[in-house]
């Protein structure tokens, strides 16, 4: 195990990118790879779960957009209340300091994501932005126009909002993504599945001693995506009680946030909205479809939302 001293960053010489051109300047004879790289740092030192010992959990930023004008061409999203409603509950169950945000225009909505990111996170465990809205494959709606969902992102990078730089970034999507149906396909599941099964309690992997020194991460780490819906795909909503996606990721949260790993539980959203419904509209040609959400983790370590000892 490599020391505290020794646990900086280390060069791996011989390294190359993919990019195939020649992005960079080349030496005539390329080394071949290391066997074992110098990691960038002592991985056994690291804690395996991200450190949630702040004074305050942190924000959750909820953009609900119901209503939209008719330069969008976007209807009326009956059903998001509810799912903001609902969100905003189970996130305050977490300890979020909570702010939910109602069909701001893009203006708005920006000005919303610069007082958030010029704050001084340090203080704070973690970050969470939910979208409700209509969308395309990349895009959102505000009330007015649609925006890069990237650029909201971007707003929360360390070297944009450096209080935040290696803590968990976390953002929920409920909006579409495309224009296709899920049909679906019929499976035998031949195992005895048990959707309750939690781990013992007390069950988790220790905080490691961590290292002494600071150490460099990649710009895109510590983020973690959840989108209601696969890229190309329609996401659905219920106009009484919310969004598929809405109703099971509270729910769960509900029941087993404040103890389970929050990818285990994300899973478990996954497995109930893929399993349990299907549309229903009326239209033989929109009746019966599938919905699978979608997870994208660029997170470091494991994270649970352990209740905080006051």
């Amino acid at each position: 195990i490599m020391s505290d001293q020794a646990a900086v960053e280390q060069p791996n010489k011989g390294d190359a990118t993919d990019a195939g051109s020649s992005i960079f300047k080349r030496s005539s004879q390329v080394q071949p790879a290391f066997p074992q790289p110098l990691p960038t740092a002592a991985l056994e030192d690291i804690d395996a779960e991200y450190q949630m010992g702040n004074p305050s959990r942190g924000f959750c930023l909820i953009f609900n957009h119901v209503n939209f004008l008719s330069s969008t061409h976007q209807p009326t999203r009956e059903g998001s209340d509810v799912d903001a409603s609902s969100i905003e509950n189970s996130f305050r169950r977490l300890g979020f300091d909570v702010r939910t945000f109602r069909d701001l225009t893009a203006s708005n909505l920006l000005d919303v994501l610069r007082e958030f990111r010029l704050k001084n996170h340090s203080n704070n465990d973690c970050f969470a932005v939910v979208l409700l809205s209509h969308g395309y494959e990349g895009h959102f709606y505000a009330k007015d126009r649609d925006l890069p969902i990237d650029f909201v992102v971007r707003q929360f990078k360390p070297d944009a909002c450096k209080t935040l730089a290696g803590k968990p970034k976390l953002f929920f999507i409920q909006a579409c993504r495309g224009d296709n149906f899920d049909r679906g396909v019929e499976v035998t599941d031949g195992e005895d599945d048990t959707l309750d099964a939690l781990p013992p309690a007390g069950v988790g992997v220790g905080s490691g001693a961590g290292i002494s020194g600071p150490f460099r991460v990649p710009l895109e780490s510590d983020f973690f995506f959840f989108y209601s819906t696969p890229p190309g795909y329609f996401s659905w909503r219920n106009s009484h009680r919310g969004s598929w996606f809405g109703q099971q990721l509270t729910a769960l949260l509900d029941r087993h946030g404040d103890r389970m790993e929050l990818q285990h539980l994300m899973l478990m959203v996954q497995r109930l909205v893929s399993s349990a419904y299907a549309s229903d509209t009326g239209d033989p040609k929109s009746t019966g479809m599938k919905q699978m959400p979608v997870t994208v983790s660029q997170l470091r370590k494991l994270l649970y939302f352990r209740p905080k000892q006051h």
